[in-house]
């Protein structure tokens, strides 16, 4: 009698706490996400929200919603001042998000992320990727996107104008030259416009959650990035 009893006070609190687990999920689901989305975007600044049937999910790793957003958010060698991250009707790896904590989506109803860059982002990204280009601005508008800076050109410092775009060719983003102007350089300003003619940006195997661009816009001091699941 007293062995039956001890057996059904276990069972009760191995289901008790299977139970809490179970209603505790999607806030463990909420946890992962953003910790993922955090690594692999290089930013502590994330915010989620999901919805996920506890039985889906369990059964085939069904996600019904995933909203994120994002600051200071890396994409390539881009950092975008707000990612936004929607999705409806994903189907998670759920082992890979539950065990290795990473955040695999193998189908979607509706999968997109905007990313929104500034001039002080493009500017970080020039400095980087041209050595000893100094003193950067940059401004954007819908037309063009108008540089300027110092760089050391074979021994002298030179004053240097530059325009251009960002484009999207082959899923890889771009900053593509239109362009430019040098004053006190000894080197031709045909020569220079070669090595900075076009700029990677992002690839399209560093775009996030094997998303492909859809659209690039210039507005007045932003540019906004449009990728989906295609």
């Amino acid at each position: 009698m007293r062995k039956g009893l001890t057996i059904r006070v276990v069972l009760f609190i191995i289901l008790s706490v299977f139970i809490a687990g179970l209603m505790n999920l999607p806030s463990v689901a909420d946890w992962l996400l953003t910790a993922q989305l955090s690594s692999r975007f290089a930013t502590n600044d994330v915010v989620v929200h999901s919805s996920i049937a506890v039985p889906q999910f369990l059964l085939n790793g069904r996600v019904d919603q995933l909203d994120a957003v994002l600051h200071q958010a890396k994409v390539g060698q881009l950092y975008c001042r707000e990612l936004t991250v929607k999705g409806r009707g994903l189907t998670i790896d759920r082992q890979a998000l539950l065990r290795d904590q990473k955040l695999r989506a193998s189908q979607a109803d509706e999968l997109s992320v905007k990313g929104i860059i500034d001039g002080d982002a493009l500017a970080r990204l020039l400095r980087e990727q041209i050595d000893r280009l100094d003193d950067v601005q940059v401004a954007i508008s819908p037309q063009e996107i108008y540089i300027t800076g110092t760089a050391k050109i074979m021994g002298r410092r030179a004053d240097m104008e530059m325009s251009g775009v960002i484009v999207e060719d082959g899923g890889t983003l771009y900053f593509r030259m239109t362009r430019l102007r040098v004053r006190n350089a000894r080197i031709g300003t045909a020569n220079l416009s070669e090595m900075f003619s076009t700029i990677p940006l992002a690839s399209s195997e560093q775009m996030p959650l094997g998303l492909r661009v859809r659209d690039v816009r210039q507005m007045d001091g932003s540019i906004m990035i449009l990728a989906d699941k295609r």
